[in-house]
């Protein structure tokens, strides 16, 4: 082992995807396709949504929103799994970050379907 603590072969490789575990690097491909598809659908059924409220007057599209945060879920949780050569650290870092994130992301999303729901009792 070399003084920095790095195997050898790994130090004398560098540290890039190719040298890594193949199944790691297509669980990252696999949930980078995930995040595009919740790209694409949102950004599709933003267009559509918004071409149908201004038609209708009345919003629409929210289950399907909630289907693109859960696919971005999916993907933002493939994206983040942790190299199976590295320690995984646990507590708060940015893997929880960005996982929590996408959770929230989610959860807002059902929140914003079922709050218009509810009649508005103003003053």
């Amino acid at each position: 082992m070399p003084e920095c603590g790095t195997a050898i072969g790994r130090s004398t490789r560098g540290d890039f995807l190719r040298f890594c575990d193949p199944a790691w690097v297509e669980t990252l491909a696999s949930g980078m396709n995930w995040i595009v598809a919740s790209i694409i659908v949102g950004l599709v059924v933003g267009l559509l949504a918004g071409g149908a409220a201004s038609l209708t007057g009345k919003p629409g599209f929210g289950l399907i929103g909630i289907l693109g945060s859960l696919v971005g879920l999916i993907g933002y949780w493939k994206v983040t799994t942790a190299d199976p050569r590295e320690q995984v650290v646990q507590g708060l870092d940015v893997r929880a970050i960005i996982r929590y994130g996408a959770m929230l992301n989610l959860v807002l999303s059902m929140v914003s379907v079922v709050v218009p729901r509810f009649p508005y009792r103003g003053s």
